[in-house]
């Protein structure tokens, strides 16, 4: 419903954890992230993207600094028994990259030192989520990898020396930018 907002923050709440985003006169009571809340200036212009939680007698907005940050507060919610509050919290543990790899490698210990998730809740958002979130990493390296390879092809390399160099990229390196050079270092050695 409503997937972003621009405006002046003339609040924040240090308790609740929320800001209040003022656009065309109207203040959105938006709850943040606390190092996204940290960031924020009173007075200040923001852009936050959001997402309107709505349950019986509940509505609220929760605020992200990225959307990467909601799309997996979204996946977060979608695990049954995990409420919003619950996904802010386990997005405290870190970024949203170190999260998925605690999930994706069954690391129980990161979910359950989040408040309100036990040891039976961790392993069911592990069980929901692993795969999904394995699914879709996997859609991205392939995309960022035939990026990389286009990349090289247009640079007049052949395809398959594209792809002998594109396996010898550390799985250290993920800036797709970052894929290229390295690629190109290593094509000038095979020249």
């Amino acid at each position: 419903m409503f997937f972003s907002f621009q405006g002046k923050i003339i609040h924040k709440d240090p308790e609740s954890k929320f800001i209040v985003v003022e656009t065309n006169s109207i203040g959105y009571q938006i709850f943040v992230l606390i190092n996204f809340f940290k960031k924020i200036e009173l007075n200040g212009e923001i852009k936050i993207y959001t997402y309107f939680y709505h349950k019986e007698d509940i509505q609220e907005l929760y605020g992200f600094e990225k959307t990467e940050e909601l799309e997996f507060f979204k996946k977060l919610i979608s695990v049954n028994g995990v409420g919003p509050k619950s996904a802010l919290n386990i997005l405290k543990q870190g970024n949203v990259g170190n999260i998925k790899h605690a999930i994706i490698n069954e690391k129980l210990d990161v979910l359950i030192k989040v408040i309100g998730i036990g040891r039976k809740m961790a392993q069911k958002i592990i069980l929901e989520l692993k795969n999904k979130i394995q699914n879709i990493e996997s859609e991205a390296d392939n995309s960022d990898d035939s990026q990389v390879l286009d990349a090289l092809v247009s640079l007049g390399y052949s395809l398959s020396e594209s792809r002998q160099v594109l396996q010898e990229i550390p799985d250290s390196v993920i800036q797709i930018q970052e894929k290229i050079k390295f690629a190109l270092k290593n094509l000038t050695k095979f020249k």
